[in-house]
């Protein structure tokens, strides 16, 4: 499995390095399974409107069948809003790709408040797969703006380290640029109700964003990380990460 602007697929790599695609699309496959003497795999996937369900694939020609419908009565009366990808350029002329949701019930020509969500990590990725939380919010009134800012996976190793010894520094920047942006794009965003939240590397973020700038009416800030000493000491992840991310000690 790997990962690549926002979508992970299945692929092959042979001992001379050639990649071939055996599952791609704007999806999250997300496990698989193989059985070489039928030259199949079940894969597992998830998009925008799939939790998640089960497909066989032939590795000869990738004809997919679907195996389940696990949501289908979940989903039945439910109304989801679609994810509209959207790339952008940040200050620095970098290539930024992100997400916006619009509110459930929307109406042209009204405005909304916008949620700005930030992903966990900092070395994850925000996808093509089923948020259930960001829905839950778009159900609510909301429209939800999420963006793979640097640090991010699916954009190449020099995107992933960009954040490292720099945590609020560009990554920051691609997070407000995008908030600039969407801002400017979309007429039906109101700038004066504007919330920002995330977990873990998301609610440091958060908690970053609001010392820095009053554009946010609202903030949550989950599980987050908001004093290195103590995380250094007790974090799950372990001590090493600390110096890894902010390449040095802070105990020094």
């Amino acid at each position: 499995l790997a990962s690549q602007w926002g979508s992970t697929g299945l692929y092959k790599v042979t001992l001379e390095r050639h990649v071939q695609t055996i599952v791609g699309g704007e999806r999250q496959v997300y496990a698989f399974s193989l059985d070489n003497k039928q030259a199949k795999a079940v894969i597992a996937v998830s998009d925008a409107q799939t939790p998640g369900d089960l497909y066989t694939v032939r590795l000869a020609d990738r004809k997919e069948q679907r195996l389940t419908q696990a949501n289908a009565d979940l989903l039945e009366d439910k109304t989801l809003s679609i994810p509209e990808s959207f790339t952008f350029t940040a200050r620095d002329g970098l290539r930024l790709h992100g997400w916006i949701m619009k509110p459930i019930g929307f109406n042209e020509g009204e405005t909304y408040p916008l949620i700005v969500e930030i992903h966990c990590g900092p070395h994850a990725m925000y996808s093509y797969a089923f948020m259930h939380e960001f829905q839950v919010l778009a159900n609510q009134g909301y429209g939800v703006l999420f963006i793979n800012p640097r640090g991010s996976h699916g954009y190449g190793q020099s995107f992933v380290d960009a954040v490292r010894g720099d945590y609020g520094g560009r990554d920051y920047d691609d997070i407000m640029d995008a908030v600039d942006y969407a801002l400017k794009q979309y007429a039906w965003m109101d700038a004066e109700r504007l919330g920002v939240t995330g977990g873990s590397y998301g609610g440091f973020m958060t908690n970053w964003i609001v010392s820095h700038t009053n554009s946010f009416k609202a903030a949550v800030t989950q599980r987050s990380i908001s004093n290195w000493l103590s995380f250094y000491g007790v974090s799950d992840i372990g001590y090493f990460f600390t110096d890894w991310e902010l390449k040095g000690n802070v105990i020094d």
